[in-house]
């Protein structure tokens, strides 16, 4: 009799817990992590998400002559676009004004580019995120000075 009853009462718990899955994102590293979830749903969203759609940008551009230090400045507008590579990195296809694609990672108010030499030959990049705008500056080339900023919009 008393294996019976501990039979039972081990089926009902097994049942009980069983029935109790809780549909949700189980990846504590996602933005929308649910942790009462107890069977993933696919609804995890990442922060390379945020950033991932097309862009206008409008760069203005300044190069220093070393020579008779004398400054040239103008603005050029683009598009490019951000697409996800996995969790935290994304790739900016047609950055620079169509002349690199490089990778970068993705925090909640940043973008990193990877390693922005191999593609574009950008240094100094720093760039943050904030409501659909994108701000950033990078030097391009060290040796002659000229220095970009920029500001890059979602477009919907």
């Amino acid at each position: 009799m008393r294996i019976l009853l501990a039979c039972t009462a081990l089926l009902s718990l097994l049942c009980f817990s069983a029935c109790d899955k809780v549909e949700g994102c189980t990846d504590p590293s996602s933005l929308t992590f649910n942790q009462d979830a107890t069977l993933d749903d696919g609804s995890c969203l990442y922060f390379a998400d945020v950033y991932v759609g097309n862009y206008s940008a409008v760069d203005s551009v300044h190069h220093i002559n070393i020579a008779d230090s004398s400054l040239v400045a103008f603005s050029r507008q683009y598009t490019f676009s951000i697409t996800k590579v996995n969790r935290g990195a994304v790739t900016l296809n047609g950055f620079n004004n169509n002349t690199c694609s490089p990778k970068a990672t993705v925090t909640l108010t940043t973008l990193d580019l990877q390693d922005p030499m191999t593609d574009c030959e950008i240094f100094n990049f720093v760039a943050t995120f904030d409501e659909g705008v994108l701000t950033y500056s990078y030097v391009v080339d060290t040796n002659e000075n000229i220095a970009v900023s920029g500001v890059a919009t979602w477009q919907q």
